[in-house]
């Protein structure tokens, strides 16, 4: 979850490259910039550069520098470790694709999708099928929508409100695509497990009035609007989902909402200790549908996939 987080300054900076992850985990070994630098055959003022960007990109410090080198933070552990696991598969992908038989699949998903939903999927993927390439990019559902017929990808799975569905339906119609809800999700509210009304069985939003709404800038934008922005007297927008955490891990008065299949990989996945409420009377559902050409025009390779990902579903669906 911690190394995906995206926030505004990937847009303006560009993204994170992949190569960061191995040179932070040399200097994280090396606990000495100059002796990663030299062993990285880099200078340390690109070192030094690549630490500032990952920093502003996940809004957090990765190290604690002193005369003697430096040593990783409390707070950058789970990247580190992440990153480890990240690289791990990397390499293993790299091995087996000389061997590949089956073509490159590429996926369009809307945001926070890679982090919290596709990680398990591409981990069962590649268990069953280790010759498969496929291809993740994240967007906004917005950009995905905006960018249809998709050009440069086989499939997209994308979230949208039921507000949103019919204009989107329209035209992925008229362009011969098909539009197929894989999970309609309800939205819960997840906290600090010391928060007051942990250990409520049933919660409204009418008890949450009280606390503090986070809210991640990007994916949340609807939920400030209309009747939920004029519920919370207090509300803070922060730009990328690790600082949503990092305030529910410390404070007991500040609650988030998510759809209730990404809180349960969120916690599931981390080690936070947040506990994760449905509420009753909240009126929106959130759906998952994929999008992708007429059958007919579809890859054998995409069409795997495309199964691969209506089984993980269903299964989603049973547990």
């Amino acid at each position: 979850m911690l190394i995906l987080a995206k926030h505004e300054a990937n847009r303006r900076a560009g993204r994170m490259k992949f190569e960061y992850l191995k040179h932070l985990l040399v200097i994280a070994d090396c606990k000495s910039i100059s002796r990663a630098a030299e062993k990285l055959r880099m200078s340390q003022p690109a070192l030094t550069k690549e630490i500032n960007f990952v920093e502003d990109e996940l809004g957090i410090q990765l190290f604690i520098r002193s005369n003697k080198g430096v040593i990783p933070t409390k707070q950058s552990e789970s990247f580190f470790r992440e990153s480890e696991i990240v690289l791990s598969y990397y390499h293993s992908w790299k091995s087996n694709k000389k061997n590949m038989d089956l073509e490159a699949v590429n996926i369009a998903v809307s945001e926070l999708f890679c982090q919290l939903i596709f990680s398990d999927l591409l981990v069962e993927m590649h268990k069953n099928r280790p010759q498969a390439d496929i291809r993740i990019t994240e967007h906004s559902t917005q950009e995905i929508i905006s960018s249809l017929p998709l050009q440069n990808y086989d499939l997209a799975v994308v979230m949208c409100l039921p507000e949103d569905e019919t204009r989107i339906a329209e035209k992925v119609r008229s362009l011969n695509y098909e539009m197929e809800l894989l999970h309609s999700d309800s939205y819960c509210v997840f906290m600090n497990s010391r928060h007051v009304l942990a250990d409520r069985k049933e919660i409204f939003l009418a008890d949450l009035e009280t606390s503090v709404l986070a809210l991640y800038s990007n994916s949340s934008a609807f939920l400030y609007s209309g009747f939920l922005g004029s519920r919370f007297a207090q509300k803070i927008f922060l730009p990328n989902s690790d600082m949503i955490t990092t305030i529910l891990d410390n404070e007991t008065n500040f609650v988030s909402f998510w759809s209730k299949l990404i809180v349960k990989d969120a916690i599931r996945l981390s080690t936070h200790l947040w506990t994760c409420k449905e509420i009753k009377d909240f009126p929106m559902p959130f759906n998952h549908y994929v999008i992708y050409p007429q059958k007919k025009y579809v890859s054998p390779a995409a069409k795997v996939v495309l199964a691969k990902i209506k089984e993980w579903y269903q299964k989603q669906r049973h547990d």
